[in-house]
């Protein structure tokens, strides 16, 4: 259904997984791909190369938008985003956000891939659903959602959702969410644990120390 895609993943997902991973597959390693990196000139000629799927970096995004504008107006070649890790997009009002959704109504199609939706509670959801159906399930912006459907604490300085909140707000996203839960997938063998002694080097155990303590 789509000519082209836009994959946004992290720095190293985007150098390291996407098209090693096609490689491996029969069906997969016919796809083409264009890394959409380096200089502002290398970028372009990226997203100018033929390609099946463009692969670029979230802290990128507000380059493209304005690209994008000026390069192609309202033909892209690409008509379906591939969010990996979308839970970088979970604060609404950020510049990416922001920069993304004049893009959104662009693509035909948008797919979001995480582990973590909701690391700090349903409060995440708003900023990811709405570079997926544009504000259509959870409401167009992160105030209404917050006043709809959560209390603020004062003292903890965090948002907490309302009686029945959670319930009505996965009720709302569920037509266009799937789960894959590990235990229905995954039979893994028993955990084994392997002590393993380092010498570290003073400068290495001080960044160790600092790791530790963060």
């Amino acid at each position: 259904k789509a000519k082209a895609a836009l994959v946004i993943a992290p720095v190293k997902v985007v150098e390291a997984v996407w098209m090693q991973e096609a490689a491996k597959w029969c069906h997969t390693k016919r796809l083409t791909f264009s890394m959409v990196r380096g200089t502002p000139k290398e970028r372009i000629e990226a997203l100018l190369k033929p390609a099946e799927i463009y692969l670029i970096n979230y802290e990128g995004i507000q380059w493209l938008e304005k690209v994008l504008k000026n390069l192609f107006n309202k033909n892209l070649p690409f008509d379906i985003v591939v969010f990996d890790e979308i839970s970088k997009m979970k604060h609404t009002t950020s510049k990416r956000s922001r920069a993304f959704y004049s893009i959104l109504p662009h693509m035909s199609y948008r797919v979001g891939l995480t582990g973590t939706p909701a690391s700090n509670g349903v409060i995440d959801l708003h900023g990811q659903y709405m570079v997926i159906d544009g504000g259509s399930r959870l409401g167009p912006n992160i105030t209404s959602y917050r006043e709809r459907y959560f209390t603020y604490n004062q003292y903890s300085r965090k948002y907490q959702p309302r009686r029945g909140a959670t319930k009505e707000i996965i009720s709302k996203i569920t037509d266009i969410t799937i789960e894959m839960a590990s235990e229905d997938y995954l039979q893994l063998p028993p955990l084994v644990d392997v002590d393993i002694k380092l010498t570290l080097s003073p400068a290495i155990q001080k960044q160790y120390k600092e790791f530790a303590k963060d």
